[in-house]
């Protein structure tokens, strides 16, 4: 991969911050904290772009289907053997979403 030279400019704020960054050892120059900076938004942006593509996939999947907080219940009672504790923890998060839209994400779709 060939290298592209490019001058950028700063506030004194932001010059004396990455400074302190290269300083205290997080970075070793100029360019690679912006290398880092942008290796980081690319890959927040493609976190974004699968996200939004999940959300897309559950918008046209069809009608939302509503949470019972019963099966939920019962779901989490006969595949997890919870003591009283869990057992009213799982019961105050069912409880709380009952009746709610449930959007079902896939973590493969991100």
């Amino acid at each position: 991969m060939g290298f592209v030279r490019k001058t950028i400019t700063f506030t004194e704020q932001q010059d004396s911050w990455i400074k302190t960054q290269i300083i205290t050892g997080h970075y070793s120059s100029y360019s690679e904290f912006i290398c880092a900076l942008i290796v980081r938004e690319q890959e927040r942006y493609a976190g974004l772009v699968a996200v939004s593509a999940a959300l897309v996939s559950g918008e046209i999947s069809g009608d939302p289907k509503y949470f019972d907080a019963e099966v939920f219940k019962q779901n989490i009672s006969a595949t997890h053997h919870l003591n009283k504790l869990e057992d009213f923890e799982f019961n105050a998060i069912a409880d709380a979403r009952a009746n709610q839209a449930v959007i079902k994400v896939s973590l493969d779709d991100l």
